[in-house]
């Protein structure tokens, strides 16, 4: 009941995704109700669920937005773990595997979107918006170590406490160091810089 109250929707049934961050699924009527959504991201930050509010599609099969405050990202543009929900569910009440989603956000994205066994393959248009490479910072004392951060986390349940516990190892704020992280659809990148 919070997370419907917290998206201005009234109590409905809520399909929980396994394994996909958690992915809270809120079907709509409409699109159009997905498009007019105007949630309480106050209230969403204290709920540690993706939010995602879907409906058949007007131009596309399926329609969604997504909202993840408690994890800092009031609203994600295009989510790759969303539809890794999304498309599941989708199959099952369209009756077939391969579908087109719009994810309409602000911004807004186009996917081709096909479950293949126990995965979900997707394509569409995209752009690099940031490249480089993660080093973390360890101090200890007086000396200090700079290590590649190559861990990956899958995005799954385990995520935000992996994340955490990384940053407990890691961060030391009495030396200066501070904890900096990346979320994306695709996972979680976590480095600390001193």
């Amino acid at each position: 009941p919070e997370l419907c109250a917290a998206l201005g929707l009234p109590s409905r049934t809520i399909f929980i995704a396994d394994g996909c961050n958690d992915a809270a699924i809120v079907e709509v009527a409409s699109e159009e109700e997905v498009k007019g959504l105007r949630p309480d991201f106050a209230a969403l930050r204290g709920l540690p669920r993706m939010a995602v509010v879907t409906a058949r599609g007007s131009a596309t099969d399926i329609a969604s937005r997504v909202f993840v405050p408690y994890l800092g990202i009031d609203e994600d543009p295009v989510t790759g773990s969303a539809h890794a929900a999304l498309v599941p569910y989708w199959a099952e009440r369209l009756g077939r595997e391969a579908m087109t989603a719009a994810q309409v956000s602000c911004r807004g994205g186009l996917l081709d979107c096909r479950l293949q066994g126990d995965r979900v393959l997707l394509a569409g248009k995209c752009w690099t918006v940031i490249e480089g490479s993660y080093h973390a910072l360890q101090r200890v004392g007086a000396r200090c170590w700079r290590v590649p951060v190559t861990a990956f986390w899958q995005a799954h349940r385990d995520g935000a406490r992996v994340y955490s516990e990384l940053v407990a190892e890691w961060a030391q704020p009495a030396t200066g160091a501070t904890a900096w992280d990346l979320y994306g659809g695709a996972g979680v990148f976590a480095a600390v810089l001193g």
